[in-house]
């Protein structure tokens, strides 16, 4: 037991200044600005996107920033340090201590923490890489022969939209909602009814597309390993759904945005998919919203008040600002706690240390003076 309660305070002492602190600040500092996002309406869909993939990407990046900089020698500490003075004392014989037994403290607390931690996110961690190794199956599986004519479609809005990266195009009977498996050839699963309707299956492309030239596949999956390594923050998993929801609703904007889709025609196709869920083999790393998110969806297309932050320039002033702040801030509150001293270091740094001839030493801090100064001597 006592070699469990020592491995669990040595734990604790090694995390507590490079995690859990920057942790802790990450979460004061973020907290304000979650809620913020989750209850305004005056915020761009895409603004609200990458100011809430930004809030999930400072914590990583702030955990990393405390790291490297706890690793850096102490230089400018040192060289402020006052020039230490030596004051002989008599030679103090001691006898032996008795050290009492190990009790429950709050560095126990954080190692069973950090044990706890551990499991969780390797848990979470081999769900995603379980979830990988599906998607790859399901798309080795899947027969992407199509018509020409809906090859050229797919072509044509390629070209249309800007979409640089190659996309496959695949009618599958197991789709029951269109779908987007990212990888290094995305490919755009859309159910066997859409292929019989072309403005609907041109609609459906449009949105799938945008999500393709936007990179959004590989953003999934960089927040979902995020995910898996914070997981046992509460604070993660809900900012993750926030960014999986404005995620669609900026999508939705600039499929409406581009001028060749009717808005009472998509709403119209987002309702006709709400009641529907696509299989779990199919959506384990899909761009597939939850049909929960279709209100505000609609509701972010009927909106008629002023968006902030719908310029690229306004946006990403925001996006530096909001950046630096929380990087800083999290380094800066990480530094005012101070690293914490462990017995060990007690220990070493006590003000007194033997020499050789059994005479005792005491450094301290400031040197001599003389009682009265030079007018007394």
């Amino acid at each position: 037991m006592q070699m469990i309660l020592d491995g669990l305070s040595a734990l604790g002492t090694a995390t507590i200044d490079p995690l859990w602190r920057p942790v802790l600040a990450w979460t004061a500092l973020a907290l304000p600005l979650w809620a913020l996002l989750r209850w305004t309406d005056r915020l761009h869909p895409n603004a609200e996107y990458r100011l809430s993939q930004l809030l999930l990407a400072a914590l990583p990046v702030g955990v990393a920033a405390v790291g490297v900089i706890e690793m850096l020698p102490d230089a400018s500490q040192s060289a402020l340090r006052p020039a230490r003075s030596v004051v002989a004392l008599p030679a103090i014989e001691t006898g032996p201590v008795s050290v009492p037994a190990s009790s429950w403290t709050w560095m126990h607390a954080v190692g069973l923490l950090t044990v706890g931690a551990l499991g969780i996110g390797l848990f979470r961690l081999g769900r995603l890489g379980l979830d990988v190794l599906a998607s790859s199956r399901v798309r080795r599986r899947l027969d992407t022969a199509v018509k020409p004519s809906l090859e050229a479609e797919v072509d044509r809005l390629q070209e249309r939209l800007g979409v640089r990266r190659s996309v496959q195009l695949c009618i599958s009977p197991d789709a029951t909602v269109p779908m987007t498996l990212g990888g290094r050839r995305p490919t755009v699963l859309v159910p066997e009814r859409l292929a019989a309707a072309p403005d609907k299956l041109r609609m459906t492309l449009r949105h799938e597309l945008v999500h393709v030239r936007r990179w959004d596949d590989c953003a999934q999956l960089l927040e979902r390993f995020v995910t898996a390594l914070f997981a046992a923050h509460p604070l993660v998993d809900r900012l993750r759904r926030q960014i999986g929801e404005a995620r669609e609703r900026a999508c939705d904007a600039a499929v409406l945005d581009d001028g060749e889709t009717p808005a009472g025609e998509y709403a119209r196709l987002l309702t006709a998919f709400a009641d529907r869920a696509s299989s779990p083999r199919l959506s384990a790393l899909s761009l597939s919203e939850s049909p929960s998110s279709l209100i505000d969806r609609l509701s972010a297309m009927r909106s008629s008040m002023p968006s902030l932050l719908t310029s690229r320039a306004a946006l990403g002033t925001a996006l530096v600002a909001v950046g630096l702040t929380l990087t800083l801030g999290v380094v800066a509150c990480s530094d005012s706690v101070g690293p914490s001293s462990s017995p060990e270091e007690a220990t070493e740094s006590s003000p007194s240390t033997a020499a050789d001839d059994d005479e005792v030493y005491m450094v301290v801090d400031d040197p001599s003076e003389l009682v009265g100064g030079m007018k007394a001597l």
